[in-house]
């Protein structure tokens, strides 16, 4: 079996996470949950952007100027 090594081994894949939710106090909690679990997906964090919303567009689930936000 060939050894892995940083040289053979692929890139990770890289994901902006997208915490949405009323309560601020929450913040913490979920961005490091969020970050455990797309780390255990194999993905590497590539940023933080936080939504306070008291409910979710539902064409984006966050507003037209944090979907703008995501994509510049």
């Amino acid at each position: 079996m060939p050894r892995v090594t940083s040289e053979t081994r692929a890139p990770a894949e890289r994901a902006l996470l997208v915490l949405v939710h009323e309560d601020a106090d929450l913040d913490i909690y979920s961005e490091e949950e969020l970050t455990a679990l797309t780390e255990a997906a194999g993905a590497e964090p590539a940023g933080t952007i936080h939504q306070r919303v008291s409910k979710p567009t539902s064409a984006t689930y966050v507003g037209s100027g944090k979907v703008q936000e995501i994509f510049a």
